[in-house]
């Protein structure tokens, strides 16, 4: 799955404009909710929001902190399999490599209805260090 609110095939591009709008529209709703599941998932790291803070504010580059990438990646990651897919119990993010400003690597996640999965992901950041395009699938079909 990808939450990239930008998404949308060149065919709709050409769709009269209130068919963009409403591509847009519901993008804006998706991520405004999406926003509201983070903001009351907050960490309960105060160490990592200070961080949060610092990189935001252009005092400190995020991409010295791999941890932190890692976090905020997770923590996202962890947000759209719970909207998409139900309740995660852990999210584990192996093999992580940053290229540039994006973090791709392997990881699982275990849901808390049952069930567990194999997924490659991708979180690219903007300079400040904030998540604003990224993607998962899983890499094999079916639960195990």
């Amino acid at each position: 799955m990808s939450w990239n609110v930008s998404q949308h095939s060149a065919h709709e591009h050409k769709k009269s404009g209130s068919g963009k709008a409403l591509a847009i529209g519901a993008g804006v709703v998706g991520v405004a909710a999406l926003l509201a599941v983070l903001a009351s998932n907050s960490s309960k790291d105060a160490e990592h929001d200070d961080k949060r803070t610092s990189y935001n504010t252009g005092k400190m580059s995020p991409f010295n902190d791999m941890r932190y990438l890692r976090t905020e990646c997770a923590r996202v990651v962890r947000a759209h399999l719970a909207n998409e897919h139900g309740d995660v119990e852990r999210l584990y993010l192996s093999n992580a490599d940053l290229n540039g400003r994006t973090l791709s690597g392997d990881g699982s996640v275990v849901f808390s209805a049952g069930g567990e999965r194999s997924l490659t992901f991708s979180c690219a950041f903007d300079r400040a260090g904030a998540i604003y395009d990224g993607n998962y699938s899983y890499r094999r079909a079916g639960y195990r």
